[in-house]
């Protein structure tokens, strides 16, 4: 009687644990990078200038972006963006000097970053930046 009561006991506080724990994930099916590169309108490399509104943890998924590099699209090096984010699971977060490789579009004069693209830190997209290099190349050779 007495186990079957900790029992209880146990499930009902684990139950109540975890109403009060929220979970945030974001799931992509992600695809070879040049599907991304056909899709995408600018595909950039920045470093970060400013953020906009960063959390505790000093990121934020909007900033004040310097452009380093512009793979597609026309966009003038050195030129200032300012993103904007949805706040969804899948935005892209920034932090304070940073560079990323960023695929995305503008909309009212804001870039929006492509969720479930290739977004993300420069120093994890090195090989990436090559691909699309090599694919561009090639597009413009047929």
């Amino acid at each position: 009687m007495i186990l079957r009561m900790n029992k209880q006991l146990a499930l009902t506080l684990f139950s109540i644990c975890f109403h009060f724990i929220t979970a945030s994930a974001c799931d992509c099916i992600m695809h070879p990078v040049e599907k991304y590169v056909d899709t995408s309108k600018y595909i950039v490399t920045v470093k970060v200038k400013k953020l906009i509104s960063p959390d505790v943890n000093g990121q934020s998924g909007k900033a004040i972006l310097v452009i380093t590099q512009s793979l597609k699209g026309t966009i003038l090096k050195s030129q200032e963006i300012e993103t904007d984010a949805d706040g969804s699971d899948c935005s892209l977060t920034f932090q304070m000097n940073k560079r990323y490789l960023l695929f995305g579009n503008f909309n009212n004069s804001k870039f929006y970053v492509y969720h479930c693209s290739y977004s993300d830190e420069i120093k994890y997209s090195k090989k990436r930046i090559r691909r699309i290099r090599k694919y561009l190349k090639s597009k413009d050779q047929l």
